[in-house]
């Protein structure tokens, strides 16, 4: 007996106030005086006495509902806010954009980027040189890695390997004689942008090539 109250009296169940059913024999599902359902979901209501003893909700959107963390009722479609994907999907919150975590991300650097709130990482080699990857990837190259430009200018010597004249290191893009990566096998001919299949040429002699397999004249020759 409890110190200072009276006897306890039979449980009852919590939706209903009835008496419980006895536990012995099988489970029930139902009130006996009422048949409702004896446990149920916290969101709709569906009947879950067959659940887990410590399951709460019918399923996870429920839960979620529950939560607060998606609404109650579903979202028009929509589409993808990043430029390019144009993918229809049913957002769960007002405020979701993107139709994944990663392209949310992504559109969110670019806005931040463009309206001045994030200050644009610098152009450096890696970036560059991830950037020509990404680009040999989708104009149809087999296979691609990323590396430095100017480990394949210091293996070729300086020297253009288009028209065998000597490259000045100190001679800046846009200048025509300024130093460029060209592809042997060019990549829209399926060639990869890979150390072995690129060489070091001028900017010039790389535009006059472009994805020809034929090797342009050398400057020498231009008249």
């Amino acid at each position: 007996m409890p110190r200072g109250g009276a006897r306890p009296g039979p449980p009852r169940l919590a939706r209903c106030g009835h008496l419980a059913p006895y536990n012995g024999g099988p489970r029930r599902r139902l009130c006996v005086e009422c048949e409702t359902p004896i446990r149920a979901c916290g969101g709709c209501g569906l009947d879950i006495t067959g659940a887990a003893r410590n399951r709460r909700y019918c399923s996870g959107r429920c839960g979620a509902v529950a939560r607060g963390d998606v609404l109650p009722t579903l979202l028009p479609a929509r589409v993808c806010a990043l430029e390019g994907c144009d993918v229809d999907f049913l957002p769960r919150r007002d405020m979701e954009r993107c139709c994944s975590e990663r392209h949310g991300k992504m559109h969110y650097n670019r806005v931040s980027r463009a309206d001045g709130r994030q200050a644009n990482p610098p152009w450096d080699a890696r970036r560059r040189a991830n950037w020509k990857k990404r680009y040999a990837l989708t104009r149809g190259a087999e296979d691609a890695e990323s590396f430095d430009y100017f480990e394949v200018f210091e293996r070729d010597g300086w020297v253009c390997g288009i028209c065998e004249g000597d490259v000045d290191p100190d001679c800046a893009w846009p200048d025509p004689m300024s130093p460029s990566l060209d592809h042997v096998a060019p990549v829209a001919h399926g060639g990869a942008h890979s150390r072995e299949n690129a060489q070091l040429a001028h900017l010039l002699c790389n535009i006059r090539k472009s994805d020809s397999l034929e090797i342009a004249r050398p400057l020498s020759l231009i008249a």
